[in-house]
């Protein structure tokens, strides 16, 4: 069992499953399926959880209603994780309506857009053997520090305003690379000034690549029946934690995080879904082909 520290987004997920894909200028009916537990730290905590990791996460909630729902929640939910880093602060719970159309693609629009960054607590990171950061407010150095002193591997996602600069990871879905970017990402982002020793691309169902600017892997998709899109990315960046904190090399990693996305998308919900299965052990690495 290894210790794992994410720090980040914990959302309110306000759910709706239409009944037909939204279409400009037309209505459209679903059903109302309530709150659940979401953002991009949850869902990816909540994989990294179920495959018998402890998990610390860290987090901002509001002091509201919402707040207190999604606390209670997510103590129901019983899975083996620190929610004790969730901060409470005054405000609403940032939020997100989630809608997801009959294929199980998904809509996500977030209502904190103007959300003030908070005061981030202090992180113990003695005993972590990895840390993914995936907050819309960045990681401030004094987080961050601790971490890379300690030699603890970081993934981050490669977004605007979420990027830890240092981070020895860095995932982005191909749809989030900059539009400056795509032609040969692993350029852009040295031109940037990042300093990843990997750079993941998930590419839906073509599976996902990672270079580390010598060699490139693809791993390809891992077939399954898409229910809801939602938190598949966290779940494939999860699978990467796992196995970084393990070092297992890149391969293995990128393995599991396409087990774990399809695994993802499979199941409805945001957070990801419990399993009696081992879904920890070391993958076949077999369908990773190598260039380079």
């Amino acid at each position: 069992m290894h210790d794992i520290l994410v720090v980040g987004n914990v959302n309110a997920d306000w759910v709706f499953r239409l009944d037909a894909p939204i279409r400009t200028g037309l209505e459209t009916t679903g059903e109302d399926l309530g709150l659940r537990a979401g953002g991009a730290a949850a869902n990816a905590a909540s994989a990294l959880a179920v495959a018998d990791n402890r998990v610390r996460l860290v987090g901002f909630i509001g002091s509201d209603e919402t707040g207190d729902r999604l606390l209670d929640l997510m103590a129901a939910d019983g899975r083996p994780w620190d929610t004790s880093g969730i901060v409470r602060l005054p405000g609403p719970t940032p939020a997100c309506l989630i809608l997801i159309d009959p294929n199980g693609e998904r809509v996500i629009i977030g209502t904190h857009r103007n959300a003030t960054p908070p005061r981030w607590p202090a992180v113990s990171v003695e005993g972590i053997a990895c840390a993914y950061v995936a907050s819309r407010w960045g990681a401030p150095d004094e987080l961050v520090a601790p971490l890379k002193a300690a030699g603890v591997p970081i993934v981050s996602q490669w977004r605007p305003g979420y990027t830890v600069r240092d981070a020895e990871v860095l995932v982005v879905s191909e749809d989030e690379v900059p539009r400056d970017a795509v032609a040969d990402p692993w350029r852009a982002l040295q031109g940037a000034g990042l300093a990843a020793e990997w750079l993941v691309v998930t590419r839906g169902a073509r599976g996902a690549t990672a270079t580390d600017g010598s060699v490139r892997l693809h791993c390809p998709a891992v077939p399954a029946a898409v229910v809801d899109t939602t938190g598949a990315g966290d779940a494939f960046a999860a699978g990467l934690v796992h196995g970084l904190a393990r070092r297992w090399p890149m391969a293995a990693c990128l393995r599991l995080g396409t087990e774990w996305g399809a695994r993802a998308v499979a199941h409805l919900g945001s957070t990801f879904p419990k399993t009696g299965e081992d879904i920890g052990r070391y993958p076949d690495i077999a369908p990773v082909t190598q260039e380079g």
